[in-house]
């Protein structure tokens, strides 16, 4: 119990909730746009929630080295492993 003058309070341990973090990180892989994504990854796991990143968009892939949108898929999976081996 908490008290707070003369209001008492039953602290409960909340619930491990779990999250699906929707995104196009793959898809427009441009690392100020990934990292919007990110942020909320981050801030979420130190919340100490679970959550799954969900690729939200049907687009082609953008890769912003050649200035392209076309169906490889290199780039982008490269800049995602990237960002998952860093967390």
């Amino acid at each position: 119990m908490l008290s707070v003058g003369r209001l008492l309070f039953s602290v409960r341990p909340m619930k491990r909730k779990r999250i699906v973090v929707m995104g196009f990180m793959g898809s427009c892989p441009i690392r100020g746009r990934d990292l919007a994504d990110v942020h909320y990854i981050v801030g979420y796991s130190g919340l100490g929630t679970m959550f799954t990143t969900f690729e939200d968009s049907a687009r082609l892939p953008y890769n912003p080295q050649t200035f392209e949108v076309n169906d490889e898929f290199d780039y982008a999976a490269q800049l995602l492993d990237r960002l998952a081996a860093a967390n």
